[in-house]
């Protein structure tokens, strides 16, 4: 893997010594975000292996919603298509099905390469096509862009045939025993939009150069694509594509071209990502050099403290760490239901999740300098509290809409207690957490001092109490955790006397003396109470559970 720099981000590029190794580059994945929740994703030869793989993955209620709705484009070379030669055919596109690749056009690539964006670079018989992937933030987008160069006395025709579908993410079509009817309606100038009677949702496909030729056939399917990494897993793992038909454009005997290929996704009752007008060449280049700018002005600046920061020694990290911070804002989206900001605890499959908001923000918002985001995500937070708890999870909404919040946490909340004052680090704001936090605050402390769900209180020795399946380990099968840590589990008794002195400090900055008073006594009996009970003398070690 080698690295060459480009406006202070280094470029990630693999050569064919990679992959030509199927297993190896089957194994590399990329993945582009929106701040939505939504992403598009696959490996570096463009074969899908995930359920959760597409090059269009909209999310229709902000994180929520996920459907993959295009899964991929698949690319064709065609040599002489009108002359009196033969006509020569290259599939660049790969599709694995069990027992076999076809086509197998990740053998025509030559190179693949990083810049924030994915570039997929392909050498077929003289004609040499690049593709580069963006998906602009805040837009249930992508722009799948193609570069043509053709070194032959012969005219090429290149070809774009787009494998759609409509699931959530967590499934897989089978045709055969869900059914599926899209309806394609043509759209002006050379595209379409596609829709399906069971489904409130929309994509609409179109290029800036060329054609669009309908299927003479009215479409087909792809049946049974192979979806290795889901197999693996023993998870279902074949996905059927249809294909409504291909965009073509020509290129000129020693000739060259280009085109932007559009896709956008909206919900039924909502306006398309710009409109149902089709932006055309300029616009489309705009809007790329525009997320691109965006892009290297969220590392530009963290990037330069960083650097004046580290001792000499580690600053050969600075490409290492320029990446780092590119990466950070993929996980901060917007959420719909609240309005506000939050953080997606990973891609491709993860949610939204209390604890782990509250631990990343500093690397991922204070670190970086975003302190509106951080305050953001600190509000929206807050509006899930009930009960003093901060929730769990919030699940992925795939078919109801009144899924509920997850609460079983015992640490969630006090790792917010702690996400809050790590902000007053950073900013000294503490006017707005005065405002819009202490509330919140103090139901947690209160609520956990009084009692609360799933067995969470304050003992009497000022150390806390909960159930077995509150902590990080919450695995559960067939109703059972598998490592119970009911008690008082030694983290959480740390993030508790971490909590008591964090409300005492603001307390007392606020005016509240006896709240201040209060939280002192207990923090001193809380420290006494974990010296006295958690050390092993015997083994020289904390006991994890008491």
């Amino acid at each position: 893997m080698g690295q060459v720099e480009l406006h202070g981000l280094q470029r990630i590029e693999l050569g064919p010594s990679v992959l030509s190794r199927l297993d190896r580059a089957l194994s590399l994945e990329w993945i582009l975000t929106n701040g939505l929740g939504g992403y598009s994703s696959s490996t570096v030869i463009g074969v899908n292996t995930r359920k959760y793989h597409g090059l269009l993955v909209a999310s229709f209620e902000p994180p929520s919603r996920r459907y993959v709705v295009l899964s991929k484009l698949d690319e064709e070379v065609r040599v002489d298509p009108e002359g009196s030669g033969e006509e020569r055919t290259y599939s660049l596109g790969s599709n694995e099905f069990r027992g076999l690749f076809h086509p197998e056009g990740y053998k025509f690539m030559v190179g693949f390469s990083l810049d924030p964006y994915p570039t997929f670079r392909y050498e077929a018989g003289g004609v040499y096509v690049a593709k580069r992937v963006a998906m602009p933030y805040g837009k249930n987008m992508v722009v799948s862009s193609y570069w043509v160069l053709n070194t032959l006395q012969e005219a090429v025709e290149f070809r774009v045939r787009p494998l759609v579908v409509m699931r959530h993410i967590y499934e897989v079509t089978d045709v055969e025993r869900s059914p599926l009817s899209f309806r394609v309606d043509p759209l002006g100038g050379g595209g379409f939009i596609l829709s399906e009677p069971n489904y409130p949702y929309r994509l609409m496909l179109y290029s800036t150069s060329g054609e669009y030729i309908p299927d003479p056939r009215g479409g087909f399917w792809i049946r049974r694509i192979y979806l290795r990494a889901d197999g693996f897993r023993g998870e279902e793992c074949l996905d059927d594509n249809y294909s409504p038909g291909s965009f073509r454009f020509r290129v000129e005997p020693e000739g060259s071209g280009s085109l932007h290929l559009v896709a956008s996704a909206w919900k039924d009752g909502c306006e398309p990502p710009d409109g149902l007008e089709r932006l055309d060449r300029d616009r489309v280049e705009r809007l790329l050099e525009g997320d691109e700018n965006r892009v290297r002005a969220s590392i530009r600046e963290p990037l330069r403290k960083v650097s004046e920061a580290a001792p000499e020694g580690f600053r050969w990290l600075k490409d290492e760490v320029a990446w780092l911070l590119g990466s950070a804002g993929s996980f901060i989206v917007e959420t719909d239901r609240p309005k506000g900001l939050s953080v997606i605890a990973g891609y491709h499959w993860f949610g939204l999740w209390g604890r782990d908001a509250s631990i990343s923000l500093p690397g991922l918002t204070l670190v970086t300098g975003r302190f509106g985001d951080a305050a953001k995500i600190l509000e929206t937070m807050s509006l899930y509290c009930r009960d003093g708890l901060i929730p769990n999870c919030i699940p992925e909404r795939p078919f109801k809409a009144d899924v509920q919040p997850s609460y079983n946490s015992v640490d969630s909340s006090l790792w917010f207690v702690n996400a809050v004052f790590q902000y007053l680090k950073y900013t000294g704001d503490f006017g707005f957490v005065s405002r819009r936090l202490w509330g919140t605050m103090k139901s947690i402390i209160d609520s956990y001092i009084e009692g609360t769900r799933f067995g969470i209180r304050m003992d009497g020795d000022c150390l806390l109490k909960h159930g077995p399946q509150l902590t990080w380990m919450d695995v559960v099968v067939g109703g059972v955790p598998v490592t119970p840590r009911g008690g008082k589990a030694v983290e959480v008794e740390a993030l508790w006397y971490n909590a008591l002195r964090i409300m005492e400090f603001l307390a007392c900055k606020f005016g509240y003396q006896r709240d201040a008073s209060n939280y002192h006594w207990m923090a001193v009996k809380a420290k006494e109470s974990f010296n006295a009970k958690f050390w092993n003398s015997e083994g020289g070690y904390l006991f994890d559970v008491v």
